[in-house]
């Protein structure tokens, strides 16, 4: 076998070469690899903002079914539990698992969704629609509304709910599951 130069070269060296070339392509992966594992940010919070920051299942939740709970992950960033506390909102990052059905839930304060990962079919009262990256619901107190993700990652959303008139024990008020998917 010859170069591109015309010099000989031995079926041995051709494989080691072609080893090392692995061999260094793999530590190129790893290295690309670890870069992401260290570019992945730890997560800050100031008195006023917060950032980089994890969703998580909730062990339980008024009448919610395990199921549900275990394919839905959320975060209260503001709010009377939040990372910042806040009496007269609630700003909660949401992720539900692909596939799932979010049946019909209802609750006294107003609540809006910012979705920004994923689709999902819903029916808020008696409207349906797809909501996608870009889509932003209002459901009135009490309305019921449900979803169910289509898609094949997770959706995920920016949950807003308040105290209407500033009656903070609406905000407080648990969401019932009224149809069990």
């Amino acid at each position: 076998m010859y170069t591109s130069t015309g010099s000989r070269v031995r079926y041995a060296d051709l494989h080691k070469l072609r080893a090392a070339r692995c061999m260094a392509y793999s530590s190129w992966i790893r290295l690309q690899i670890d870069r992401r594992e260290v570019s992945v940010a730890t997560e800050e919070q100031g008195k006023h903002f917060i950032k980089n920051y994890a969703v998580a299942h909730m062990t339980a939740y008024s009448n919610y079914p395990r199921s549900l709970l275990e394919a839905m992950q959320v975060r209260s960033l503001i709010g009377p539990q939040g990372a910042i506390p806040e009496q007269d909102i609630r700003l909660s990052a949401f992720q539900l698992d692909p596939g799932t059905v979010y049946g019909g839930h209802a609750h006294a304060h107003p609540e809006i969704y910012i979705i920004i990962g994923g689709t999902a079919e819903c029916r808020w009262g008696d409207e349906t629609f797809t909501a996608e990256p870009g889509t932003v619901t209002h459901c009135p107190p009490n309305m019921s509304h449900a979803m169910r993700v289509t898609s094949s990652e997770p959706l995920r959303a920016i949950i807003i709910g308040w105290a209407p008139g500033g009656d903070r024990d609406i905000l407080g008020s648990l969401s019932r599951i009224l149809d069990p998917a």
